[in-house]
Protein backbone atom coordinates (compact mmCIF):
# COMPACT_ATOMS: atom_id res chain seq x y z
CA UNK A 1 0.00 0.00 0.00
CA UNK A 2 1.34 3.44 -0.91
CA UNK A 3 1.59 6.11 1.75
CA UNK A 4 0.92 9.73 0.70
CA UNK A 5 4.09 11.86 0.93
CA UNK A 6 2.70 14.06 3.73
CA UNK A 7 1.70 11.11 5.91
CA UNK A 8 4.06 9.05 8.03
CA UNK A 9 3.53 5.29 7.77
CA UNK A 10 2.23 3.58 10.88
CA UNK A 11 4.71 1.41 12.76
CA UNK A 12 4.32 -2.32 12.38
CA UNK A 13 2.18 -4.14 14.90
CA UNK A 14 4.51 -5.45 17.63
CA UNK A 15 4.80 -9.12 18.50
CA UNK A 16 3.94 -9.49 22.20
CA UNK A 17 6.54 -11.00 24.51
CA UNK A 18 5.80 -14.70 24.92
CA UNK A 19 6.49 -14.78 28.65
CA UNK A 20 4.21 -11.77 29.30
CA UNK A 21 1.47 -13.28 27.14
CA UNK A 22 1.59 -16.62 28.94
CA UNK A 23 1.60 -14.97 32.38
CA UNK A 24 -1.51 -13.00 31.43
CA UNK A 25 -3.04 -16.22 30.12
CA UNK A 26 -2.44 -17.98 33.43
CA UNK A 27 -3.85 -15.04 35.39
CA UNK A 28 -7.04 -14.94 33.34
CA UNK A 29 -7.35 -18.73 33.25
CA UNK A 30 -7.16 -18.91 37.04
CA UNK A 31 -10.63 -17.35 37.23
CA UNK A 32 -12.36 -20.12 35.26
CA UNK A 33 -10.58 -23.43 35.96
CA UNK A 34 -9.93 -25.57 38.99
CA UNK A 35 -6.60 -25.43 40.84
CA UNK A 36 -5.70 -28.88 39.45
CA UNK A 37 -6.35 -27.77 35.86
CA UNK A 38 -4.39 -24.58 36.46
CA UNK A 39 -1.42 -26.55 37.80
CA UNK A 40 -1.36 -28.75 34.68
CA UNK A 41 -1.47 -25.62 32.53
CA UNK A 42 1.33 -23.99 34.54
CA UNK A 43 3.48 -27.03 33.87
CA UNK A 44 2.69 -26.84 30.13
CA UNK A 45 3.54 -23.12 30.10
CA UNK A 46 6.88 -23.84 31.77
CA UNK A 47 7.64 -26.42 29.05
CA UNK A 48 6.69 -23.93 26.36
CA UNK A 49 9.02 -21.29 27.81
CA UNK A 50 12.11 -23.55 27.96
CA UNK A 51 15.04 -22.14 25.93
CA UNK A 52 15.19 -23.74 22.49
CA UNK A 53 11.68 -25.16 22.92
CA UNK A 54 8.51 -24.80 20.90
CA UNK A 55 7.64 -21.43 22.40
CA UNK A 56 10.91 -19.91 21.27
CA UNK A 57 10.55 -21.45 17.79
CA UNK A 58 7.01 -20.17 17.41
CA UNK A 59 7.98 -16.72 18.67
CA UNK A 60 10.82 -16.59 16.13
CA UNK A 61 8.31 -17.50 13.41
CA UNK A 62 6.14 -14.54 14.45
CA UNK A 63 9.11 -12.16 14.37
CA UNK A 64 10.01 -13.35 10.85
CA UNK A 65 6.39 -12.97 9.75
CA UNK A 66 6.34 -9.45 11.22
CA UNK A 67 9.35 -8.46 9.15
CA UNK A 68 7.91 -9.98 5.97
CA UNK A 69 4.42 -8.44 6.17
CA UNK A 70 2.78 -5.10 6.93
CA UNK A 71 0.61 -6.68 9.64
CA UNK A 72 1.65 -10.13 10.86
CA UNK A 73 -1.75 -10.98 12.41
CA UNK A 74 -4.14 -9.61 9.75
CA UNK A 75 -4.62 -12.76 7.66
CA UNK A 76 -5.20 -14.94 10.72
CA UNK A 77 -7.59 -12.43 12.27
CA UNK A 78 -9.59 -12.09 9.06
CA UNK A 79 -9.82 -15.83 8.62
CA UNK A 80 -10.72 -16.69 12.23
CA UNK A 81 -13.02 -13.80 13.04
CA UNK A 82 -14.87 -13.32 9.77
CA UNK A 83 -14.35 -16.06 7.22
CA UNK A 84 -14.71 -19.19 9.40
CA UNK A 85 -17.43 -17.83 11.67
CA UNK A 86 -20.88 -18.63 10.31
CA UNK A 87 -22.76 -16.42 12.76
CA UNK A 88 -24.45 -13.10 12.06
CA UNK A 89 -22.12 -10.10 12.20
CA UNK A 90 -21.05 -7.89 13.89
CA UNK A 91 -21.90 -8.86 17.47
CA UNK A 92 -20.91 -12.52 17.08
CA UNK A 93 -17.51 -11.67 15.63
CA UNK A 94 -16.33 -9.92 18.79
CA UNK A 95 -14.09 -12.39 20.68
CA UNK A 96 -14.96 -10.69 23.95
CA UNK A 97 -18.61 -11.59 23.50
CA UNK A 98 -18.56 -15.10 22.01
CA UNK A 99 -18.76 -17.83 24.62
CA UNK A 100 -18.90 -21.60 24.30
CA UNK A 101 -22.12 -23.28 25.38
CA UNK A 102 -22.13 -24.05 29.10
CA UNK A 103 -24.00 -26.96 30.65
CA UNK A 104 -24.59 -26.30 34.33
CA UNK A 105 -25.80 -28.99 36.70
CA UNK A 106 -27.37 -26.57 39.14
CA UNK A 107 -27.79 -23.00 40.28
CA UNK A 108 -24.63 -23.09 42.44
CA UNK A 109 -22.55 -23.96 39.38
CA UNK A 110 -24.18 -21.11 37.42
CA UNK A 111 -23.45 -18.64 40.21
CA UNK A 112 -19.86 -19.82 40.48
CA UNK A 113 -19.31 -19.39 36.74
CA UNK A 114 -20.96 -15.94 36.76
CA UNK A 115 -18.82 -14.85 39.72
CA UNK A 116 -15.60 -15.96 38.04
CA UNK A 117 -16.67 -14.26 34.81
CA UNK A 118 -17.41 -10.98 36.59
CA UNK A 119 -14.09 -11.10 38.48
CA UNK A 120 -12.26 -11.56 35.18
CA UNK A 121 -14.27 -8.76 33.58
CA UNK A 122 -13.49 -6.36 36.44
CA UNK A 123 -9.78 -7.30 36.31
CA UNK A 124 -9.86 -6.48 32.59
CA UNK A 125 -11.53 -3.12 33.28
CA UNK A 126 -8.85 -2.30 35.85
CA UNK A 127 -6.15 -3.08 33.26
CA UNK A 128 -7.86 -0.79 30.73
CA UNK A 129 -8.28 2.00 33.29
CA UNK A 130 -4.57 1.85 34.13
Amino acid sequence: MLTPPFQKPLPKLPVPDLSDTLNKYLTLLSTVVSEEELEVTRHNVEDLLKPGGWGEKLQDHLFKRREATDNWVYDWWLEDMYMKLRLALPINSNPGMLFPRQRFTGQQEQLSYASKFLCGLLDYKIMIDR
